[in-house]
């Protein structure tokens, strides 16, 4: 877990470790995502730039970059539904979901929010 910590400290800029870089680093040590998450919060690093637009993003002076979307194919919005639960759509099911469809994470993000879907439980435990 000491290589996990100094890891993470190498990857953070700023006090600040980008979701991205912790997805990076839970598959190059062959951990959770979470581990990742709680070995960020003990060395008090903060997550910054989620990869579904929802928060960290104080460089452009907005908490989120969820883009606004007309519309959601009826394909997606079935895929979406099969996998709510009763708080929303669990931000581990959102990104294999993103990933199988070709779809970036935030575009998923933005569908799930044109439905009126709350993303919920951050696997590296920010919600």
């Amino acid at each position: 877990m000491e290589r996990l910590l100094e890891a993470v400290r190498e990857a953070a800029t700023d006090g600040r470790l980008p979701c991205a870089h912790a997805a990076a680093l839970a598959h190059r040590f062959s951990v959770s995502i979470a581990t990742v998450g709680r070995v960020a919060n003990e060395a008090e690093l903060r997550i910054v730039r989620c990869q579904l637009g929802l928060f960290g993003f104080d460089e452009f002076e907005t908490k989120s970059l969820i883009p606004r979307l007309p519309s959601v194919a009826p394909w997606l919005v079935a895929e979406i539904r099969t996998r709510l639960d009763a708080d929303g759509l669990p931000c581990e099911a959102a990104w294999p979901l993103a990933d199988a469809a070709g779809l970036p994470r935030i575009a998923l993000s933005a569908a799930a929010d044109a439905l009126g879907v709350r993303i919920v439980r951050c696997q590296l435990g920010c919600f």
